[in-house]
């Protein structure tokens, strides 16, 4: 768009032009009738001549001025875009932030509660005698030690406390995702069942989906209950001792070489996607960690394969390894079925 002193700057032009036409024919007067002018008159033309060049000159700083005030107007309004892009981008991540603040304060504020229901289970089994001193006496006399009501009502408080929290886990980390990527994000948690042999390749279920995701993928997880972590990429390079990876994101997976899900048309389903270990550091013969499962969020149209997403995502696998390391602790403790609780729910 084009000032009101860019017109300006224009007539000016046009104004050079009327000038530099004066000062031709001033100069044809002078040298062409110099013999009928009087001293008055070669003087006045004189100075019409210098005054146009002046003028001239004046002119052609002008337009130079004008060219230069329409970059500025270009780089103010290319500026001012930018800025207002900025702006946007800068709301987003505050968005972003927000959401995951509040997810963390939530997901922190459940685990609390499980972690008070576990604990008061370790009460109740302490105040019927059965303390972690004893166990292992009562383990190798079975006809001695005995699981109350108590306990079985303890465990099943706490099965159902698991499943609740895991339902509040998994839907404040779409939230997150959904704000933060402006698309609909589905979560789930895979563990690891067995290895196969001693290779990389390990076999593995879907131990848990968000409510909203697995309404729609639940028919994926009766099909194939179990499978191979080599029939996952992700899954594969995180556990391929070669691959020295920790992550797996990708924001297109549909045109990524060598892309392989074990779900047929899985394309369907996203396109997008993060993979974390849940794990442990180990060292021990060559291994580095421990590896319990994977947390994976995943969605349609990207958004999730950057620093946020993926440190996020860590910090969720890290919470989740606690409270299976809790549970498996409970086990070897009191030496009663709480396996159960491992169970899919």
């Amino acid at each position: 768009m084009k000032s009101k002193e860019t017109f300006i700057g224009y007539g000016t032009i046009l104004g050079l032009m009327i000038t530099l036409l004066q000062t031709i024919f001033f100069i044809y007067a002078f040298y062409n009738r110099q013999e009928e002018l009087n001293n008055a008159e070669i003087g006045i033309i004189i100075t019409m001549i210098a005054t146009h060049i002046v003028s001239f000159t004046m002119v052609i700083y002008v337009i130079n001025l004008t060219k230069i005030q329409d970059k500025l107007l270009r780089d103010k309004e290319k500026a001012q875009e930018e800025l207002k892009l900025a702006k946007i981008e800068n709301d987003k991540i505050l968005e972003g932030f927000t959401s995951l603040s509040i997810s963390n304060h939530n997901i922190n504020h459940s685990i609390r509660q499980v972690y008070s229901k576990l604990y008061n289970t370790i009460i109740g089994f302490s105040e019927d005698g059965q303390s972690v001193d004893d166990t292992e006496e009562k383990a190798e006399n079975q006809e001695h030690f005995s699981v109350t009501n108590k306990d079985i009502l303890l465990a099943n408080e706490n099965k159902a406390s698991f499943k609740e929290f895991l339902q509040y886990f998994t839907s404040n980390i779409k939230e997150f995702f959904d704000s933060f990527t402006k698309d609909s994000c589905a979560v789930h948690i895979s563990l690891i069942t067995d290895q196969l042999g001693d290779t990389d390749n390990f076999y593995v279920k879907t131990y848990y989906r968000d409510p909203i995701s697995y309404t729609q993928r639940s028919q994926i997880d009766a099909k194939d209950p179990e499978f191979l972590t080599n029939d996952f990429l992700p899954f594969k390079l995180i556990l391929n001792s070669n691959e020295q990876t920790d992550v797996y994101s990708n924001d297109n997976c549909i045109n990524t070489t060598g892309y392989r899900d074990r779900i047929s048309g899985w394309n369907n389903y996203y396109n997008s996607l993060i993979t974390v270990p849940i794990r442990k550091p180990f060292k021990h013969n060559n291994l580095s960690h421990i590896y319990i499962g994977f947390l994976t969020i995943d969605n349609k149209n990207g958004g999730l394969d950057n620093k946020i997403g993926v440190e996020a995502l860590k910090s969720y696998a890290d919470i989740i390894y606690h409270l299976f390391e809790l549970y498996d602790d409970m086990v070897e403790i009191f030496g009663i079925n709480l396996a159960e609780l491992k169970e899919t729910v």
